[in-house]
């Protein structure tokens, strides 16, 4: 890498000490990268009570689609319980499949 103080010397690099290259390098922030701010003193945007109202009401919905959710469970585990204790003993499948025949 060259110095920036022989650059005279090299005859087909003369660039002016004025020239963008130089000014932009040199007036460069020793930290390129920005600090994040401080998160005590930072503060979310303000919210208009148009959008705290959505989302409300996003939030009643989502309340009332689980518990639809819930009930619908609820009603198929009964169905399917109310089901299985209709079938009468001698109809159950044996777990050796002894009573196989009678279900061909």
């Amino acid at each position: 890498m060259t110095n920036v103080n022989k650059l005279k010397d090299i005859p087909c690099f003369c660039v002016p000490a004025n020239h963008p290259m130089f000014t932009e390098y040199f007036n460069k922030q020793s930290y390129p990268h920005s600090l994040s701010p401080d998160p005590r003193t930072t503060y979310p945007p303000h919210q208009t009570s148009h959008h705290h109202q959505e989302q409300l009401n996003h939030a009643v919905e989502e309340n009332q689609l689980r518990r639809l959710g819930d009930e619908d469970q609820k009603n198929t585990a009964t169905i399917i319980n109310t089901a299985v204790n209709q079938i009468c003993t001698r109809d159950r499948l044996m777990a050796n499949g002894s009573n196989f025949r009678k279900w061909n």
